[in-house]
């Protein structure tokens, strides 16, 4: 079988708070802005995963130097959506953190 995608997304799985949501608004910009060669989130004028790449950058994506003139990116607003556990001490943030975030789920503070 050959696939022949638009776009793919390219996702870390060291990342646990990047959601459907997020995803879902890097596919909203990419149907209406098909011209880009990339979708990244980011802080600013720094791109970070994850990363949407149209398939006009196929199969030099990883070539950014070229395509970061023709990109965008979005700023989500709150850098903890893309934490990334890399250590046990991140790990062991994201272990008090998701803790914190079911409690306040079931109004436990």
């Amino acid at each position: 079988m050959k696939l022949d995608p638009d776009a793919i997304i390219i996702l870390l799985a060291d990342q646990p708070f990047v959601a459907s949501k997020i995803i879902n608004a890097f596919f909203d910009h990419y149907q209406k802005e098909r011209s880009l060669f990339f979708i990244a989130a980011g802080e600013g004028e720094s791109p970070m995963p994850p990363v949407l790449f149209s398939a006009a950058c196929f199969p030099s994506c990883f070539n950014c130097g070229k395509l970061a003139r023709h990109g965008k990116i979005i700023d989500f607003q709150n850098p903890m959506l893309f934490y990334d556990v890399d250590t046990l001490d991140d790990y062991s943030l994201l272990c008090r953190l998701s803790k914190d975030i079911r409690m306040r789920g079931r109004g436990e503070e």
